[in-house]
């Protein structure tokens, strides 16, 4: 068997908020200390306007720009509430379960205030990495869900799960997958960069070699863009003789699945593994790097195999493709 070891409120128009000496003003990025901040007075959030198509003006620019965070929509930010932004705000009503009419009122604004953040001054966003944590990271992971990089909970804490969805979009993007979010990863979640599989209709799997991605698909859809470890082409020395670490390609379908915890075999261990040919799977790990590292299976985050898990991803006859 081939098998391998893992390593709104609303506030009136007259009314000031007190914060003291512990208190943290959203987006300061410092918490004040008894010298430093021992009092603030923050004015009041001013009414947000009803906007609908035919709206104009720096309400509809802040309404598009907070689309481009946290959906996949990618007009223009040019303060013209057209059908192609409608579009966009039905799309985030449906995705908070809030009445789809396309009307930007009172319970959409605090929808969207809570799961974006302002944009910074002149575009400017900080450089994230692993262990950073805060609103941009939040936002982040919002967007790179929105767009199919799979990054689990908006929860602001940049972890491996974040990590590996940035990895993912690096390499859809032709980037360096070094998982820093620096400008040129920010430039390429503001575009909407997502990969094309081959895969055009029903549900598979498809592992794209060359980019080292698995693509998730459903009814000819891309739902998930996963970072993936394949073969990495390696001699090693297993059952009496020497092989080579590839990833056969081809079509296959799953054929048998380990459903729970780890699997030992002959090469270590796998996360709930789904077999699609002899002993070659995709399969949970905890080390996915951002290059082929494998002895031949597809590897994913456990965080990943879980989630395709308890969607039901993983069936026998589920379709596998290898290019």
């Amino acid at each position: 068997m081939h098998t391998e070891r893992t390593a709104g409120a609303s506030v009136a128009a007259d009314t000031t908020t007190r914060i003291g000496r512990r208190g943290l003003i959203a987006g300061a990025g410092a918490v004040g200390t008894a010298a430093a901040l021992t009092a603030f007075t923050v004015p009041a959030i001013a009414a947000r306007p009803t906007l609908r198509l035919g709206s104009r003006g720096a309400a509809v620019k802040d309404l598009q720009n907070r689309l481009r965070q946290v959906t996949s929509w990618r007009g223009a930010a040019d303060g013209v509430f057209g059908k192609a932004t409608r579009s966009g705000v039905i799309a985030f009503q449906k995705s908070k379960r809030l009445a789809a009419d396309g009307v930007v009122g009172a319970k959409t604004w605090a929808a969207l205030d809570a799961a974006t953040t302002e944009p910074a001054p002149g575009g400017n966003r900080p450089t994230l990495r692993k262990g950073s944590s805060g609103a941009a990271v939040k936002q982040l992971q919002s967007r790179l869900n929105a767009t199919t990089y799979w990054a689990g909970s908006a929860d602001g804490k940049f972890g491996g799960t974040t990590l590996q969805a940035v990895y993912a979009l690096q390499k859809a993007a032709g980037l360096k997958p070094d998982g820093v979010v620096g400008a040129k990863t920010w430039a390429a979640l503001d575009r909407g960069v997502k990969p094309r599989p081959t895969v055009t209709s029903g549900t598979a799997f498809e592992v794209d070699l060359g980019k080292q991605l698995l693509y998730c698909i459903s009814g000819g859809v891309l739902k998930f863009t996963l970072n993936t470890s394949t073969g990495s082409g390696e001699r090693y020395y297993s059952g009496g003789r020497w092989k080579r670490a590839t990833t056969p390609r081809g079509k296959f379908r799953i054929y048998r699945r380990h459903t729970k915890g780890w699997q030992t075999g002959p090469l270590g261990n796998m996360y709930r593994p789904a077999y699609y040919d002899r002993g070659w799977a995709i399969h949970g790990s905890n080390s996915i790097p951002p290059y082929p590292a494998s002895h031949g299976c597809s590897r994913i985050s456990t965080a990943a195999a879980d989630m395709l898990w308890a969607r039901s991803w993983f069936v026998n006859g589920r379709v596998v493709v290898v290019r």
